[in-house]
């Protein structure tokens, strides 16, 4: 690997970006291409494969200080999620959990979600965000950079949110929905995809610093990417009632000021912000700003954390999923549902059993911040949970709907269903009639241990997440 030309890590591939980041010569990889472990559902599809499924984990030293690193491989898939993608990720964080680095950190790059693998894609994220808050409860550090060609999208941008820093470069976007999704489904008047100035303006890097999804904003310079990692090493974010009480009265005022733009230059101007290139010093009250029916449930989640002690909380799921809106972007998607899921989390570090059921729809990133997030989840008979519909799956993937249907028929992992999602192990059960037995059950039962992998594998859904998990966990490096 020939590193000498290269001064940043937007071009750059997977190991590159590893190796530039840390110390010279301390990378040790996790699972690397040798050990032959791929997704074994696009062989299903006829699609290439990866020897590493487009993710490289491990561990090295970063100014002399033991770190775990992730680095997404752009060229494979742009970097999406699948089952053993998802699994690696998931290991390396458990791993942090019980090994407690200095810091963990994640170079992202990536649409999300691998269609190819929806469902189990789905599910590795939010088995990747409850073992992010898992290591982060244990004071590790652990910082998202966004400096690729792809940027941070979709669950990942949530997951993202929710570590304790986000660094951007210059080439960085992070948002859920992107550009081409919107203006596939509202039209190019919605979100002209083409656009690339209005791209960077509504999703990318000094929109980003200057509403606090970033913390950090720098050039796409090792130099300054590494002094700004740096500065964060011992100093964890808490995830305490304190910290996100400031947080959801600092995002309820920044709606206030901001709802009415439909533009970031909107924004900057009433910040006062006449040239964007010349960014000003943000202090903690820097805006963010979220949804109103988004804010609204985290307040509520807060109020029952604060005056109802160790209350099972009941979440009924009925969303059809993020706002794929410009609009919705421009003000920050990843940010509200992250703090959503943080306000969960924090319910479940104070003895609050989580338990989810979807009783109508519930789709993608709003099911991920919503459902997902708990310690036990049921859906409906009727429910329809699915990360996109078959028609459109089948125009982004270019593959017929008569074949995806026919996949569906012999496989959980691509199409829509509460059954497909038992069987992949993100739900306990289907509930018919009686509901009052499974939740009381479920409720008797303490355990907050993630189980989903297991189960995922005990029910014959997905064949190697568990098998994944353990193998980063207990690797010799």
């Amino acid at each position: 690997m020939r590193l000498e030309n290269i001064s940043g890590l937007y071009e750059s591939s997977a190991r590159e970006r590893i190796s530039l980041t840390l110390d010279a010569a301390s990378f040790q990889e996790i699972l690397p291409p040798s050990k032959r472990i791929s997704s074994p559902h696009l062989k299903t599809l006829g699609m290439p494969i990866a020897f590493d499924d487009g993710i490289v984990i491990g561990e090295g030293l970063f100014e002399g200080k033991k770190v775990f690193c992730a680095a997404q491989e752009p060229g494979f898939m742009g970097g999406s999620v699948g089952e053993v993608h998802g699994a690696k990720l998931t290991g390396l964080l458990e791993r942090a959990a019980i090994e407690k680095p200095a810091a963990v950190i994640l170079i992202l790059d990536t649409g999300g979600v691998r269609l190819h693998e929806a469902n189990a894609g789905l599910i590795a994220i939010a088995e990747i965000q409850r073992a992010l808050f898992k290591a982060r409860s244990m004071g590790v550090v652990v910082i998202a950079i966004s400096a690729g060609s792809n940027g941070i999208y979709g669950g990942i941008g949530i997951v993202a949110r929710c570590c304790d820093y986000v660094l951007i470069t210059e080439q960085g976007r992070l948002s859920v929905s992107g550009p081409e999704v919107i203006e596939s489904q509202k039209g190019v008047e919605e979100f002209d995809a083409r656009d690339k100035a209005l791209v960077w303006r509504t999703m990318g890097g000094k929109h980003r610093y200057l509403q606090n999804e970033a913390q950090a904003y720098t050039k796409d310079s090792i130099e300054n990417i590494r002094a700004t990692i740096a500065a964060y090493f011992g100093k964890p974010v808490p995830l305490n009632l304190e910290e996100l009480l400031r947080q959801h009265k600092s995002l309820g005022q920044r709606l206030e000021k901001f709802s009415d733009c439909a533009d970031a230059l909107d924004i900057w101007t009433k910040m006062g912000i006449q040239n964007p290139d010349q960014i000003p010093g943000l202090d903690d009250e820097s805006f963010i700003v979220i949804a109103n029916r988004v804010r609204a449930l985290a307040g509520k989640v807060l109020e029952i954390i604060q005056n109802y002690p160790q209350r099972p909380i009941i979440i009924l799921v009925d969303t059809q999923g993020q706002n794929l809106s410009r609009r919705d972007e421009l003000l920050g998607n990843a940010g509200y549902l992250a703090h959503l899921s943080m306000c969960f989390e924090l319910a479940r570090m104070r003895g609050h059993t989580l338990i989810s059921i979807v009783y109508k729809e519930a789709v993608s990133g709003g099911y991920l911040a919503l459902g997902l997030i708990a310690d036990r989840s049921f859906a409906l008979e009727s429910a329809q949970i699915r990360v996109m519909a078959l028609s459109a799956m089948s125009r982004i993937m270019q593959i017929s709907l008569e074949r995806l249907e026919e996949l569906c028929a012999s496989s959980p992992i691509f199409g829509p269903g509460a059954s497909n999602y038992v069987a992949l192990g993100a739900l306990d059960a289907v509930l018919a009639n009686d509901l009052s037995s499974p939740i009381e059950q479920a409720l008797s039962q303490s355990e907050q241990l993630d189980q989903r992998a297991k189960l995922g594998l005990e029910r014959g859904g997905r064949k190697l997440a568990f098998e994944v998990i353990n193998l980063v966990i207990n690797a010799h490096v």
